[in-house]
């Protein structure tokens, strides 16, 4: 892993430790944007609630391990395993009156 200088929305700067994949630009070890990684959580958030949402539970929990990562030069979102070798945990509860 190595730490890297993180650009947030409002121009200031975070450095973030992240997994390295393969050989990368020199300029993405200056400055990278995090927008577009949380841009694509929020995506697989949005995805993974319309995929649940015809079974209208009352209560919709998903968790998962995010992981920043450099890929092909830019910035990437990489889902690890959590808790019983799983990627994505995912509860629905519906109220007793169903």
């Amino acid at each position: 892993m190595q730490y890297i200088p993180i650009e947030l929305s409002d121009g200031s700067t975070i450095e973030v430790e992240c997994i390295v994949s393969g050989e990368q630009p020199k300029s993405i070890f200056k400055s990278a944007k995090l927008k577009p990684v949380l841009d694509k959580i929020s995506t697989l958030a949005s995805d993974l609630k319309e995929a649940v949402g015809s079974a209208s539970p009352d209560k919709l929990t998903v968790e998962m391990g995010v992981v920043i990562g450099i890929k092909d030069g830019a910035l990437t979102a990489l889902i690890l395993k959590g808790n019983a070798d799983i990627n994505l945990k995912i509860t629905l509860e519906w109220g007793k009156d169903m």
